[in-house]
């Protein structure tokens, strides 16, 4: 059997519900997290990633908060993996042309917009 090609996911600002550090503090889910997740899974193998796991604890966290939100276990790293696709909030897709530096610099995630 043929194994399923690797989805990135980004975990604060993607999955979570992310405005920033919060004193620690997570928030809910951004709508429609979960069905997508569900949905992807048929097709992709999921790894969350996220900075958080460089921290003591910090993958033990997001894989509670998965579990309270009710997503399937998933794999949680702080090395994004050699993925066919990720998602992330804080990514540009690079077509071919190189964005000017003036360009990276405006550059907002979709929550601060």
């Amino acid at each position: 059997m043929k194994s399923k090609p690797i989805l990135a996911l980004d975990f604060d600002g993607t999955l979570h519900a992310y405005t920033g550090w919060n004193d620690g503090v997570m928030n809910g889910p951004v709508p429609g997290a979960l069905m997508f997740v569900e949905r992807a899974m048929k097709y992709f193998t999921v790894v969350v990633v996220s900075s958080r796991c460089n921290d003591a604890g910090g993958s033990g966290d997001i894989a509670c908060w998965l579990e309270k939100y009710g997503f399937p276990p998933l794999k949680v790293s702080a090395d994004r993996p050699p993925a066919f696709v990720s998602l992330d909030d804080r990514a540009l897709t690079f077509n071919g042309t190189w964005p000017s530096v003036e360009e990276l610099r405006k550059f907002m995630p979709w929550w601060k917009r």
